[in-house]
């Protein structure tokens, strides 16, 4: 989330918006597409979907088929992951 409390895949998503400005996001989007390949897939899918396609955690939970605090539990984990390889 940026510091507006928007999805930062919101913001690589953009209209109306400068060749180079397309460019630098076409970056950020690579950069991140990389990164998130640094997870396991049972994060990665988690934060996908949830940040990416606008799923509650409580959707991801029956989409999945899994509970609901194994689903929360592993948001928060791959978030955490993912703040120490990008801080890393």
């Amino acid at each position: 989330m940026n510091e507006e409390g928007e999805s930062i895949f919101n913001e690589i998503a953009g209209e109306n918006i400068l060749p180079d400005e397309i460019l630098h996001r076409k970056d950020i989007a690579n950069e991140l597409e990389e990164i998130l390949k640094k997870l396991p897939p049972h994060y990665r899918a988690i934060l996908l979907l949830h940040y990416k396609e606008d799923f509650s955690l409580h959707e991801i939970a029956e989409i999945l088929g899994e509970p609901y605090n194994t689903i929360k539990s592993r948001h928060q984990r791959g978030l955490g992951k993912l703040k120490k390889i990008v801080l890393f």
